[in-house]
């Protein structure tokens, strides 16, 4: 689950409603994804933490809350956009582990 010193507000929620229903940002999420499945089936490690850090999401994150800003002329501060990542690396973790249990 999200750390609790991330606090999801409405910012942080525009961000990441932009990031599963974009489908250019979609498509990168899904692919990251399957990159931390493969990694979880190789047995190497891979953490909350370090995925919600990684460049990749940072960078899709950070796409996310330029839409969000131009759409809905909200303004997702950086405490925001780093509450987007953490719970969109919950989100890729959760359906990646799930998804290897039904693999096995």
């Amino acid at each position: 689950m999200a750390n609790n010193i991330t606090k999801n507000t409405a910012a942080s929620e525009h961000v990441v409603l932009y990031i599963n229903n974009t489908r250019e940002i979609y498509t990168r999420i899904e692919s990251l994804r399957r990159q931390v499945k493969n990694r979880m089936k190789k047995n190497l490690p891979v953490t909350r933490e370090h995925l919600a850090e990684s460049s990749a999401l940072r960078k899709i994150v950070r796409d996310a809350a330029k839409i969000a800003r131009q759409d809905t002329w909200c303004q997702p501060t950086p405490y925001d956009i780093r509450a987007a990542r953490y719970r969109i690396a919950d989100e890729i973790y959760d359906e990646a582990e799930l998804e290897l249990k039904q693999y096995i």
